[in-house]
């Protein structure tokens, strides 16, 4: 019973009351739904927010890349400069230095245009610094000659270095007669060299680094000839094959010479006698020696060469750390007073178990010196010493580092010998 006041229920609508005023029923049914829809709109949000909160992956620190619409603004704009600590993508444009550079791939901390660091050459090349802090020349064109090409750097006067913003098979009509002060560096790209090859006649501090040669053209064409009293060379990480008269020749009184981390192969079907390396000190004419050849080898690869791996001549040779794979005729020789000091070099013999020959090659001539050491020989491969005490004593010209000679080392050169795929983390210059 009601004592005057308001029930607890008293506000709730009841069946009859709504049948008694129907118009405030439709009123109050409306409000309750709206309530009602407005608390499970708000419960429905509340889950998925949290949901949303759980399965978030860890915040990506790297730089977001743009949206469309930021890199077509960009686009319109000069790039911004390069931050030494600011992550780059492939394709990315940055300012340094004046210029733009487009990145090649994921890059930090790499200064556009340095490059990376070619190294020291060890040995009788070890004085070799090619540019030594010249200007860059960069080759933009595949054509034999012209400006932006190969040859227009090449045969300048005065130090550059000489790098490759296009990547493909240079066709010389000539061979490039190399100047003086160059380092030719086919880092960053993939340049082939094809028809004829590169000279060095009477030049001093070059280096050629990271380049292939392929497909010669003429009989007496060398993929790289050093001659004419050069001195101070370093030819690293190169490519060889394919050339009829020989792959790397130094004669003529060239001297200090390095050759390093080197691939040389005769590609099928083989061209004229397979000759890969003569080194000789004798004078063009046939006359008698006018120099002794200096030269360093190592971490080499020949693979099924024929011949001349190397042949020396009136000449001083430390052959450190190479491989030689099922070569032809003979692996290495030296003769006519020639010293050949092989060290930890690895002979994996073929048919010919020669692997290193003293005796003289062909008709004429008289016998080399050879002091062999702690070298590997496989299948019964043959490195005899030939009067040993008639070597050059390494310790009066240089000391180095030379590593045992086993499988592992063979499995390194194999992988790291010849021209190497260097195009990641480099930076190329943009068109314009």
């Amino acid at each position: 019973m009601s004592d005057g006041g308001v029930e607890p229920t008293d506000w709730i609508p009841s069946v009859s009351r709504l049948r008694q005023h129907p118009r405030r029923g439709v009123v109050v049914l409306a409000v309750s739904v709206s309530v009602v829809t407005t608390v499970v709109l708000i419960w429905v949000t509340a889950v998925a927010i949290r949901s949303q909160q759980t399965r978030q992956p860890p915040v990506d620190r790297a730089p977001m890349r743009q949206s469309e619409e930021e890199t077509a603004a960009n686009e319109r704009r000069e790039p911004d400069e390069w931050q030494p600590s600011a992550y780059y993508d492939a394709d990315d444009v940055v300012r340094h230095a004046g210029v733009s550079w487009v990145a090649t791939a994921r890059s930090v901390n790499r200064k556009p245009g340095a490059g990376p660091e070619i190294g020291v050459p060890q040995g009788f090349g070890g004085n070799a610094r090619g540019a030594a802090g010249g200007a860059e020349y960069w080759v933009t064109t595949l054509e034999d000659s012209g400006p932006g090409s190969l040859r227009d750097g090449a045969e300048r006067a005065g130090p550059l270095w000489i790098r490759f913003q296009v990547s493909g098979e240079i066709r010389l009509r000539e061979d490039i007669m190399v100047a003086s002060d160059k380092t030719i560096d086919g880092r960053g790209a993939s340049v082939t060299i094809t028809r004829k090859g590169l000279r060095l006649h009477g030049v001093s501090n070059v280096i050629l680094e990271n380049l292939r040669f392929r497909n010669g053209r003429g009989d007496t064409t060398d993929a790289i000839q050093i001659a004419n009293g050069s001195h101070d060379v370093w030819v690293d990480h190169c490519d060889l094959g394919g050339y009829p008269d020989g792959l790397v020749d130094i004669t003529g009184g060239a001297t200090d010479v390095t050759v390093s981390w080197s691939a040389f192969s005769h590609i099928t079907p083989p061209d004229n006698n397979g000759k890969t390396m003569l080194i000789n000190g004798e004078a063009a004419d046939g006359e008698s020696a006018t120099a002794r050849p200096r030269v360093t080898l190592h971490h080499n690869y020949f693979d099924a060469t024929i011949q001349r791996n190397p042949k020396l001549r009136h000449g001083l040779v430390h052959a450190y750390n190479n491989y030689l794979r099922k070569w032809g005729s003979y692996g290495m020789a030296a003769e006519d007073g020639g010293e050949l000091y092989s060290e930890a070099n690895i002979f994996e013999a073929g048919d010919s178990k020669r692997a290193l020959s003293t005796s003289p090659v062909g008709s004429g001539g008289t016998e080399g010196y050879a002091r062999s050491l702690n070298n590997l020989l496989l299948n019964d491969a043959s490195a005899p010493s030939n009067r040993p005490n008639d070597v050059f004593d390494l310790s009066d010209y240089y000391s180095v580092e030379v590593e045992s000679a086993d499988l592992t080392l063979r499995d390194r050169i194999v992988a790291g010998a010849g021209q190497q795929d260097t195009s990641a983390d480099v930076w190329v210059r943009a068109a314009g």
